[in-house]
């Protein structure tokens, strides 16, 4: 690896044998850690599938929340024919150029959540349709407004709210509680509906 064979001469040699014995004896302790931490939230650039409205929407009975996209720790998903992994070769490098640059011998968990992350944020190809991105972060991170429950952890979004869309089968009673907030917080309310003409869903202001 060039990068680190750039960085080699400066550091003490007794410094790279313990970066060495470091990556061989914990890298796959800290990856397996870093994984098992991780907490992923799952969003899509789509807002008008079908398909999603009836699997996530409970068959068009629910919500769709837009954000404004973070600017870190969100990820395209991809789609693939093949199961991804990654080259355990090729992570040790990349992780022994980061700590040479760092001078330092500690893998931190960011280091490595950077490195190891495309098993994360990859699919077989029968999803590509959600278009998915993927919020990444860990554990670590949580804050104390975030609802921490037995099997679910909800956070606190690190953007705003831009608009709500309504499944075009949305109780009325939700309707009128969500439009009433939307024009609390003045966030764009859309409806959807059914298009007459086509397999489409068409979205309606529906603030008022």
């Amino acid at each position: 690896n060039s990068i680190t064979k750039q960085f080699m001469k400066y550091v003490k040699k007794e410094t790279i044998n313990k970066i060495k014995n470091i990556l061989s004896k914990e890298i796959i302790g800290k990856i397996k850690e870093v994984r098992e931490n991780a907490l992923i939230s799952c969003f899509s650039k789509n807002n008008d599938s079908i398909l999603m409205w009836s699997h996530y929407a409970k068959n068009h009975t629910g919500i769709c929340i837009e954000y404004e996209k973070p600017l870190n720790d969100m990820y395209d998903v991809s789609y693939e024919d093949s199961l991804n992994s990654f080259e355990l070769y090729n992570l040790i490098q990349r992780c022994l150029a980061d700590l040479l640059m760092k001078n330092d011998t500690d893998i931190n968990d960011k280091t490595l959540l950077d490195i190891a992350t495309k098993p994360f944020i990859t699919k077989s190809k029968v999803w590509e349709y959600e278009n998915e991105l993927r919020y990444i972060t860990s554990y670590k991170n949580i804050d104390e407004q975030d609802v921490v429950e037995k099997d679910n952890i909800y956070m606190f979004m690190p953007t705003k709210i831009r608009k709500v869309y309504l499944g075009c089968n949305i109780s009325k009673e939700n309707e009128l509680v969500i439009k009433e907030l939307c024009n609390e917080y003045d966030i764009e309310c859309y409806k959807f509906k059914i298009d007459k003409d086509n397999y489409s869903l068409v979205a309606e202001n529906s603030n008022k």
